[in-house]
């Protein structure tokens, strides 16, 4: 369903970036907050070469109806060739969040 709640979160390589991405997403409406999670680790596999970097995890509230969109933006703004984008349904979520989160993104979906 489209009013079903979420949460997407992406890494990149800085707050700097991180703030300006949030800002944007925000700016957009396609989620009603976005939390900003600086130097986390990350190692992983790229063209066969075993990476570690520090990254910045930014972690949006939003609505199903709003993913698609959602994550376009964040490809389109992003300073990565293949960002992380992973979302993940919310079964449970407090009721009155969850009003605030609808009140917040529902005309845009």
């Amino acid at each position: 369903m489209k009013d079903e709640p979420c949460l997407v979160s992406t890494s990149i390589d800085s707050k700097q970036l991180a703030s300006a991405l949030c800002k944007t997403i925000l700016n957009q409406r396609l989620a009603a907050c976005g939390q900003i999670i600086p130097e986390v680790e990350s190692m992983y596999w790229w063209y066969d070469k075993l990476e570690t970097e520090a990254e910045v995890i930014v972690q949006f509230k939003s609505h199903m109806g709003l993913v698609k969109k959602l994550m376009q933006t964040i490809k389109a703004e992003h300073s990565y060739d293949v960002p992380e984008i992973i979302v993940t349904k919310i079964d449970i979520i407090d009721v009155n969040y969850g009003e605030w989160l609808k009140t917040v993104t529902t005309k845009h979906f």
